[in-house]
């Protein structure tokens, strides 16, 4: 065995998110170059478009500090034109273009090419736009790919196995005692033989020392036994115990899909106290919830994630049994996940979702007497009929403005009492409308407007630091929104 797979190339993948684990550790001979890049180039792929619809944000605002220097001189044109760019475009500025876009139209590259160092150099690019994209994220999610000689995989592997042991170690409630996994059966005891193997094979030629190389075929081979059946259990999903929860709809979107797919009568969770993690898999339908009798009778009738309350019906105090764990949950005034539609509410003591409090329309606060919320949709459709009468719509609501070329500012201020964005040149109003807070998708149906009516003498449509306040509010998509439209037709 060590002679035989001390010549081929090992390669180690890893995509860890709070929704699902996917590892596998394959080796290949030089023969079989053709399954290899088939392998990691279906992985890559799935791991870009995944990540980014995951963090699509936060790889949107990424600056990707000195991607300049992880560019071959031949790349750098494929770069900007994936990136949205000018052919002559200065690095120093890079980041107000499509830096994640360029990024994968270079790897799609090196992998196109198909040789093994090509192939090596587009999973090395992978790496670093993943860790680049994520360096301000909040989040301990990854995607990393190996690929090399025994000597150059190994140092990784190891510590992969390390860390899988020491997550393993740490200690969980009582309340959840699982069977050891087959990783901590196999390698528990070896523990002190992984440590001091982690330690050899940081020095140079190590793989001279024929019993290091031994022992570490030896581990990683036992290790891909081990990852071959987690895989066949199709991927199951995962939580930390201390993260956020999230809903059954997240569950159900994000878990892998097998032949007859997922659905929310079909995934049970589970608490593994030894990964520290919540696990999510395939499973016969549970009962209906049971729905205590101080909520209203026909909530007793609607199925498991349907549990929808409005707002009015709403009962703080009332109880819920888990489907999923049978905990017995009360409910909290203003306790659970917020979200544009309502309020989803978790149980206690796992992820399952089991209430959904839907914000009140117009025709639920009338009905409960609710002035002040009827006062407010007042307010709100009052703001819609004023926009929809004022709005800027046609470059015939706009004044001639002389200059040869000239830059607008986009503020905001509040007059009357009322917040508008205000259009100036110089320090002069060109227009003014109806302000909403983040209201990103605006910017571009304004400044198209704009570029009608002046052409190419309009350079930029610059917000001030009111109007980027606005215009992006506390969503960053909405900032990226504006951006992202400013970046087109403005450069």
């Amino acid at each position: 065995m060590a002679a035989g797979l001390a010549d081929q190339i090992l390669v180690w993948s890893l995509s860890d998110t709070v929704a699902y684990t996917l590892e596998s550790c394959e080796w290949h001979t030089s023969d079989s170059l053709w399954r290899l890049h088939s392998s990691v180039a279906q992985f890559i792929q799935d791991q870009l478009y995944n990540f980014y619809a995951h963090f699509s944000e936060w790889f949107n605002l990424a600056e990707f500090p000195g991607v300049e220097s992880q560019l071959q001189p031949s790349e750098v044109a494929v770069f900007l034109k994936s990136a949205g760019a000018p052919d002559a475009a200065d690095f120093s500025s890079i980041e107000d273009y499509d830096c994640f876009s360029g990024l994968c139209g270079v790897i799609r590259l090196r992998l196109d090419q198909g040789s093994l160092e090509q192939i090596k150099l587009a999973a090395e690019l992978f790496n670093w736009t993943i860790d680049s994209g994520l360096l301000l994220a909040d989040t301990n999610s990854q995607a990393v790919i190996r690929i090399g000689s025994v000597e150059e995989v190994a140092p990784f592997l190891l510590e992969r196995i390390l860390n899988r042991l020491s997550e393993d170690d740490k200690l969980v409630t009582a309340a959840y005692q699982f069977q050891p996994t087959g990783i901590q059966q196999r390698f528990r005891s070896l523990a002190p033989v992984l440590r001091m193997l982690s330690e050899v094979v940081e020095s140079a030629d190590w793989v001279q020392n024929q019993l290091a190389l031994s022992i570490f075929l030896w581990i990683a081979d036992m290790y891909t036994q081990e990852l071959d059946p987690e895989r066949q259990m199709g991927a199951p999903m995962k939580f930390e115990k201390d993260s956020p929860r999230p809903s059954m709809a997240n569950v159900i979107e994000n878990g892998p899909a097998g032949a007859d797919g997922w659905d929310s009568a079909a995934v049970r969770y589970e608490y593994d106290s030894e990964q520290d993690r919540w696990l999510v898999r395939k499973h016969s339908p549970p009962s209906r919830p049971k729905v205590f009798p101080n909520l209203t009778d026909p909530l007793a009738c609607l199925r498991f994630r349907n549990l929808t309350f409005s707002t009015y019906d709403y009962c703080p105090g009332a109880q819920i049994e888990c489907p999923n764990c049978g905990h017995l949950n009360i409910l909290k005034k203003y306790d659970g996940e917020y979200s544009s539609d309502g309020l989803l509410v978790h149980c206690d003591e796992c992820p399952c979702s089991i209430a959904f409090i839907a914000w009140p329309t117009r025709q639920d606060a009338i009905a409960a007497g609710a002035r002040s919320t009827v006062r407010m949709f007042d307010i709100m459709e009052s703001r819609d009929r004023k926009f929809q009468r004022d709005c800027l719509r046609s470059p015939s609501q706009l004044p001639d403005i002389d200059d040869e070329d000239f830059t607008l500012m986009w503020d905001t201020q509040k007059v009357d009492g009322e917040m508008y964005t205000l259009l100036k040149h110089g320090d002069t109003v060109i227009f003014k409308e109806i302000a909403f807070f983040e209201g990103g998708f605006r910017y571009k149906e304004v400044a198209e407007v704009l570029k009608e009516k002046y052409g190419e003498r309009l350079k930029d449509l610059m917000p001030t630091p009111s109007g980027w306040l606005y215009l992006g509010g506390d969503s960053l998509p909405a900032l990226w929104d504006a951006k992202k439209a400013r970046t087109a037709l403005f450069g």
